[in-house]
């Protein structure tokens, strides 16, 4: 057996789908696993990455007039003949017998479908977001045609998070869809001296405050509030990495000499990073442009490598929200989710002055991240691949 692992965003491209495909990775050898997708459009230091050559680039990102990439997207539907000619001779001269697509990208997801009729092998998909639900118009019409086949035709449709599962099984109950979460080398963190450190880190002087993650719909709001918030004090610095430009965090009036939006890092030196800071900002947008049920279902991916880091979260995330209620069944995060500044102020003083709760927050996740293993999660899918039909 030999998967082709399709996703739009794959490494180094610095999103959450990306970051999902370097922890496939780093389970499945190259013999297993052949991984394809889109190149993105950075800095040719990206390409350092010294497991660069483990990924296949059926396609690149273009370099889109700074604010048009939203309005001109559509035309790469006109390479689409090629775009699949390209996925399936490298489905053939790798010799793959199983297909497994990412979705939150409806044109991989489109050539991965058409790819499976065409061989008539073993298809899986991988719901990250609810899909029909966030468009509208005519985009509807085809995502609803296209939702359909892809339903019809799986042999098996996961989601990243029980929220969604829970949702789409509700709301299209013809069909399972089991949890199949984001995997983390959980080894990869020294977990036993994160331990050691969480009293020595909780009683700094400095707040230094951290931020992963990309700049859109799904949390535009709460990153602009917790930016504006952090601007108006003079005891805490954050630090964002992210692989967002910087022209749209100073759109939002995101930055200020406290808050600071610093280099990109591939994801092992990220994990280093990590551990110099004091406290962990986890934000899901509470409103945006986004349906409702998005923000009811998502599961950040950022949320389960902060969990591992074992720093003390806080969480700004909407009330009726799947994470909101993860989070708070394990204790591993202190939760805000008032739209407002003084809330946040709130919970920024709570975990500076109180190292007992610093130290609950950080040993919960540490042992919620057990959860998230890939040593568990690629039996699980090895048995869905090879017995189930």
């Amino acid at each position: 057996m030999r998967i082709l692992y399709i996703s739009w965003s794959i490494p180094p491209s610095p999103t959450g789908s990306a970051t999902v495909a370097r922890g496939v990775s780093e389970i499945f050898s190259s013999a297993e696993m052949v991984i394809c997708g889109e190149q993105p459009d950075f800095d040719s230091s990206f390409l350092a990455d010294p497991e660069i050559n483990r990924y296949v680039y059926l396609t690149h990102d273009l370099k889109w007039p700074r604010r048009g990439k939203r309005f001109l997207r559509w035309t790469r539907w006109l390479n689409f003949p090629f775009f699949f000619r390209k996925l399936y001779k490298l489905y053939k001269a790798e010799n793959c017998d199983v297909i497994f697509v990412v979705y939150p990208d409806e044109y991989y997801l489109t050539g991965a479908w058409l790819l499976s009729r065409v061989v008539k092998d073993k298809f899986y998909v991988w719901y990250h977001n609810a899909y029909l639900e966030n468009f509208h118009g005519t985009r509807k019409l085809y995502a609803r045609w296209l939702q359909s086949k892809v339903f019809r035709d799986a042999n098996i449709t996961y989601t990243i998070s029980a929220g969604l599962s829970n949702y789409m099984e509700t709301n299209y109950p013809q069909r399972a869809f089991p949890v199949l979460p984001h995997f983390v080398t959980l080894s990869k963190w020294d977990n036993n001296s994160e331990k050691e450190s969480i009293i020595i880190r909780s009683t700094r002087t400095t707040i230094r405050l951290l931020l992963l993650g990309s700049l859109n719909k799904s949390c535009l709001d709460a990153v602009v509030r917790i930016c504006k918030t952090i601007k108006g004090t003079s005891k805490y610095q954050m630090d964002i990495y992210s692989g967002t430009p910087k022209w749209v965090f100073e759109k939002y009036g995101c930055l200020s000499p406290n808050v600071q939006l610093c280099d990109y890092l591939p994801e092992d030196n990220l994990r280093g990073l990590i551990k110099t800071y004091q406290i962990a900002i986890l934000p899901l947008g509470l409103t945006g442009g986004l349906a409702d049920i998005e923000y009811q279902t998502i599961f950040p991916t950022r949320a389960v490598d902060l969990i591992c880091s074992g720093l003390p979260i806080i969480a700004h995330v909407p009330k009726d929200s799947y994470i909101a209620d993860f989070l708070t069944l394990h204790d591993c995060a202190e939760i805000v989710t008032e739209p407002n500044s003084l809330s946040l102020l709130g919970a920024l003083e709570k975990l500076s002055c109180d190292v007992s709760r610093c130290k609950q927050l950080s040993l919960n996740a540490l042992a919620v991240a057990e959860k998230f293993d890939n040593v568990n999660l690629k039996n699980l899918l090895l048995n869905d691949f090879i017995i189930k039909k």
